[in-house]
């Protein structure tokens, strides 16, 4: 859906809500802790036997475009319950309002974090449009490393009609640059330089190669930029210009503002595919009325989790870092019975997002990967990890390889299992073969190979599961 993302983006805000509360054991904190000595020796089995309290375990996002199911997860009615306290004690409401306000919510840079707060940016879907519709250019080559990438690439493959040759460039490594390039027209193909300082040496390198790479005639109009340091931006463009015309004049300038997609300095990098790095990549894959309905998904997350009227547990990105929160700080405990792995594994059972673990490690480790709490002070043991270590690839083809730890090591891995049940370009046979293996893997996973718990489940259960996208599921504990 085009939701898809989105709820991932928030998630990992109020993951760093949750994860960043006081380490001091307060009501909440023990609560949990005792709650999950009782829990660990309950096999999920007996569990997801329970039908109401597995029908408890799924939430609809928005427009019913998304459908979570945790029923898998080692949690009850009670756990949720108390985790959602938690957040209360976290002052998590109260700190998603600071975020809707616009107000700091970032005091290391003393900024709000506004990528939420999403312009439809004509100027780029004018853009795009145009580009598309003339038919002049066949290529894009996007420069750009870290946010300024992994999720707009994300979104490109996910979403892409393939009217242009879209493709990606972030190493410095002449083998990167060559395959970036390789078969293109340069005359026919645009460059977008992606960066949000303007100033990160990969970008900059690979930015001068490409440069370099355009013939002198279609410079001024192949090359745009995309950048919250719009003065740095201007500089490239400008030199670029000026170095291949000597009669540039003031009156260019326009123009070169016209080649510029700014945005915000409060957007945070990793989260660039709601803003120009992202968006002009997308309209130009798909259009904009496809990209706008990208924008309208995104807004639909957003008023669901700063509305002040839903509780914090009907909140897909809430329910969501909960569970992270829970496997990692609660369960992950040598007395409880381990050994564990501080990890957690995404599992994409869809060819074009074959890219969400890479953009999900981004959004999760380089947010949470600290080794103080919010206020400085140092983790008291390692069992306060902001986060888990996030590894992943997409599905039947992992099945091939990490899934013999998850299904038979001695520790217990935790597992986000995603797919999406239409989509036009799959043949039906093939959705089903690949759809078979999603549920029987995340079924084997939470049940073992236990008779009696595996052929208990119901045909009922079976059919319905069917039905949702998104299962979260986490082997036998």
């Amino acid at each position: 859906s085009q939701q898809g993302r989105e709820p991932m983006m928030k998630f990992i805000f109020v993951l760093v809500l949750l994860r960043c509360c006081s380490g001091a054991l307060n009501a909440a904190w023990r609560q949990l802790e005792e709650h999950a000595v009782s829990m660990w020796s309950i096999h999920l089995g007996v569990l997801l036997a329970d039908d109401e309290r597995s029908k408890e375990m799924c939430l609809e996002g928005p427009s019913g475009l998304l459908h979570l199911d945790w029923s898998r997860q080692k949690v009850t009615a009670k756990t949720m319950a108390l985790l959602e306290l938690l957040g209360e004690e976290a002052r998590v409401p109260a700190k998603l309002k600071k975020m809707r306000e616009m107000e700091i919510v970032n005091p290391t840079e003393n900024r709000a974090a506004s990528h939420h707060a999403r312009e439809d940016l004509p100027e780029v879907f004018a853009f795009a449009d145009d580009v598309r519709a003339k038919g002049e250019i066949a290529a894009v080559v996007v420069a750009g490393i870290g946010g300024s990438r992994l999720g707009p690439e994300l979104a490109v493959r996910a979403l892409e009609d393939g009217r242009l040759d879209i493709r990606f460039l972030s190493s410095v490594e002449k083998s990167a640059f060559d395959e970036a390039t390789r078969g293109l027209d340069p005359r026919r193909t645009l460059v977008i330089i992606s960066s949000k300082s303007f100033t990160t040496v990969e970008t900059a390198i690979n930015a001068d190669k490409l440069r370099r790479w355009l013939p002198q005639s279609v410079a001024r109009r192949n090359l745009v930029a995309c950048a919250a340091n719009v003065d740095e931006a201007k500089k490239f463009l400008l030199s670029s210009s000026s170095s291949q015309d000597d009669d540039f004049d003031d009156d260019d300038d326009d123009d070169i503002q016209k080649r510029i997609f700014p945005f915000s300095k409060d957007v945070g990098g990793r989260f660039s595919v709601s803003a120009s790095p992202g968006l002009l990549p997308l309209a130009l894959a798909v259009g904009s009325t496809k990209t706008r309905q990208f924008l309208a998904g995104m807004r639909e997350v957003d008023a669901n989790v700063f509305d002040d009227e839903v509780p914090l547990r009907r909140k897909v990105p809430f329910v969501l870092a909960a569970l992270g929160v829970w496997n990692t700080r609660c369960l992950n405990r040598e007395q409880l019975g381990g050994p564990r792995l501080s990890a957690r594994a995404v599992v994409p059972y869809c060819h074009r997002l074959a890219l969400l673990p890479a953009h999900v490690q981004q959004l999760e480790m380089e947010s949470l990967g600290k080794s103080v709490t919010a206020d400085g002070k140092a983790f008291a043991t390692a069992r306060q990890l902001q986060t888990d270590v996030v590894f992943g690839a997409q599905g039947t083809d992992c099945q091939h390889s990490f899934f013999q730890l998850l299904h038979q090591g001695a520790a217990t891995v935790p597992c986000d299992f995603v797919a999406a049940l239409e989509d036009d370009d799959e043949d039906d046979d093939c959705k089903d073969e690949l759809m078979a293996h999603f549920f029987a893997q995340a079924d084997t996973l939470a049940l073992g190979n236990n008779d009696v718990y595996f052929f208990r489940r119901r045909e009922s259960r079976r059919q319905a599961i069917r039905k949702k996208s998104v299962s979260p599921g986490k082997p036998p504990g």
